[in-house]
């Protein structure tokens, strides 16, 4: 079974397709509670989270028990609640712009 990701930010086909090798993607527009809502199986069960220019925060990690990496497709990290990442140990990376 492959490690599912929660995508929240639209890749070329291409790369799309090379993720899903590896895989199990779920695409979300956004990272919005009332999306979280709507996939609320896919956030619980993903290991990785995967996009840009969307809050990734403590609210949202609470509902996302499994997560282990995630990556962002841009400069910085100010999107991102660092130290409720480290408290549960996720790792936070940095992916070239596509």
């Amino acid at each position: 079974m492959k490690p599912s990701v929660i995508l929240y930010k639209t890749l070329p086909d291409d790369l799309l397709q090379r993720l899903e090798e590896h895989f199990s993607v779920t695409q979300v527009k956004n990272l919005r509670p009332e999306t979280v809502s709507q996939h609320a199986e896919a956030f619980a069960q993903a290991e990785g989270l995967l996009g840009s220019s969307e809050k990734v925060d403590a609210a949202l990690l609470e509902k996302m028990p499994k997560l282990r990496a995630t990556s962002t497709v841009s400069v910085g990290y100010d999107n991102f609640d660092v130290e409720a990442l480290n408290a549960r140990r996720v790792l936070l990376m940095h992916t070239r712009p596509c």
